[in-house]
């Protein structure tokens, strides 16, 4: 290097690596009224770490129409919250996970 001469700029830091995906059936944001292609999470129901059961709420979503009730897809156990409250999600994003 030339006394006087620039540096060659710091490499940028690699991203975050995302957390590896968790097993099980996911949840996803259901699809509805043709004319809806999101909605806004607002509240979970349930923890991770908590047993449900097929068919039960444990999530609602707010559509610029309605607020609409999210089940779990299978009885087991909520391994993995993926959206947080507030987040808006596109219909048929996947939300969450439900280890059997």
């Amino acid at each position: 290097v030339l006394d006087g001469a620039p540096a060659a700029p710091a490499a940028a830091p690699a991203p975050a690596a995302a957390p590896p995906p968790v097993d099980g059936e996911p949840i996803n944001m259901p699809f509805g009224d043709l004319t809806v292609s999101e909605g806004r999470l607002v509240g979970w129901l349930k923890a991770v770490g908590d047993a449900v059961t097929a068919g039960e709420t444990i999530a609602e979503i707010e559509t610029d129409k309605a607020v609409v009730e999210i089940e779990a897809p299978v009885s087991g156990v909520l391994a993995a919250i993926e959206a947080e409250v507030g987040t808006v999600v596109p219909m048929g994003g996947r939300i969450g996970v439900v280890r059997p």
